[in-house]
């Protein structure tokens, strides 16, 4: 059985990292070292991607590092009002309140999304890790 994807991104020779956030969700960059367009796309659905055979794939699970997914999981927010524009945060910069605010209320974010969430919450229990609203 395939694990939930919840990482759908490369990197390109030039290091930018575009990442495709939601199904459909279809991303480009014209690399400034050669000129080459790469792409990708599905979300966390499916992988669609260039393949130049130059980029660096970061796909991740629930089996991939926490390391790797706090670092390149990213969650789309208005902050905690709902008052300001949307923008994404990683998930080692959510602050505890929020990540716990999703457990307890996202009822969709299921899988192994929710099983990371519960890995990030234990690990900053662990390491007293307290990233404030």
């Amino acid at each position: 059985m395939t694990k939930q994807l919840l990482v759908n991104a490369l990197m390109t020779p030039d290091g930018t990292v575009i990442q495709s956030h939601h199904r459909h969700d279809y991303v480009t960059h014209i690399d400034s070292t050669n000129g080459k367009e790469y792409m990708i796309d599905g979300g966390v659905d499916y992988i669609r991607c260039s393949n130049h055979g130059d980029e660096r794939m970061m796909t991740y699970t629930i089996d991939s590092s926490l390391n790797d997914l706090r670092q390149w999981f990213t969650w789309g927010t208005y902050d905690p009002k709902g008052d300001q524009p949307f923008k994404r945060v990683k998930l080692r910069d959510m602050s505890n309140g929020h990540i716990i605010n999703i457990l307890e209320t996202q009822f969709h974010v299921q899988g192994g999304m929710r099983e990371m969430f519960e890995n990030e919450v234990a690990y900053r229990h662990e390491n007293d890790i307290i990233v404030e609203d």
